[in-house]
């Protein structure tokens, strides 16, 4: 699944905008609001402006929102759904994200521009929905499910996607407690990276007290992908692993996942 702020730049849908009166009902300051619905400042500020029309300056837009939030009478449903007939918008709701997922379960399922047709918006943010709800981890695999208009942006990022999937490669590294390099290799997956790292326990390697890591890389991406280290020592207790999983590592003590 896509890592970070999925929703920056994400249509504004149904449970965003219950995000955001919630957070406003909480108090909660602009940049807790932008924690807290995901986005970046800026994005929750316009978001803002939009609902009050405008009426007010970016930055005051969010203190005017609460304060038409807190009247009792007030419906944050109707009155963003107001807004997006307004605006000529499209409205993303409960009711979209449960047909996007029967679509995904449908054999087949639809093509994409089916999917744009009946809900109004465009490839992206199909991709991006169906990420967020959990359907796919990248939008190649929404390529491969729902199809994507031959040239377009979101053909092109999965075809990029897909590239840098096949170049990628596990780095394993064990170094001593100075932070000298006492191995280093690179294996196609990290299931195989773990295996040399438990072959590793049957050479003298295995008494030097010191730290693995196998991370995931692909030249030019720099270390944004997965990364697991952990202890290196030839006192640990080893116990398997669950015998549906491939075994993991002996002689290891404290794994951490990073990244």
């Amino acid at each position: 699944m896509e890592t970070g702020r999925e929703r920056v730049g994400a249509v504004w849908c149904e449970s965003d905008y219950r995000l955001l009166f919630e957070a406003l009902a909480l108090g909660m300051t602009d940049e807790e609001i932008a924690a807290h619905t995901d986005r970046e400042v800026g994005g929750v500020r316009s978001r803002a402006l939009l609902l009050v029309n405008n009426a007010t300056s970016k930055k005051g837009a969010l203190p005017m929102l609460r304060r038409l939030a807190e009247a009792p009478e007030f419906d944050w449903d109707a009155w963003v759904r107001e807004v997006h007939t307004r605006e000529n918008l499209p409205y993303w709701d409960t009711a979209a994200d449960k047909a996007l997922i029967s679509h995904w379960a449908a054999e087949p399922p639809p093509r994409i521009q089916q999917l744009c047709e009946q809900f109004g918006v465009g490839q992206d943010v199909i991709a991006r929905r169906a990420i967020i709800l959990g359907l796919a981890p990248t939008r190649a695999e929404v390529v491969d499910r729902f199809g994507a208009a031959p040239g377009s942006g979101l053909a092109v990022n999965a075809v990029l996607a897909k590239d840098k999937l096949a170049a990628a490669v596990a780095v394993l590294v064990v170094t001593d407690t100075t932070g000298e390099v006492l191995h280093l290799s690179l294996h196609p997956t990290t299931d195989e990276a773990t295996t040399s790292l438990q072959d590793l326990t049957t050479t003298p390697l295995a008494e030097i007290q010191g730290r693995w890591t196998i991370g995931t890389r692909v030249v030019g991406e720099g270390s944004v992908r997965q990364t697991e280290t952990g202890t290196w020592s030839a006192t640990t207790e080893y116990t398997p692993a669950p015998p549906e999983r491939p075994s993991r590592w002996r002689r290891l003590l404290r794994p951490v996942r990073q990244g």
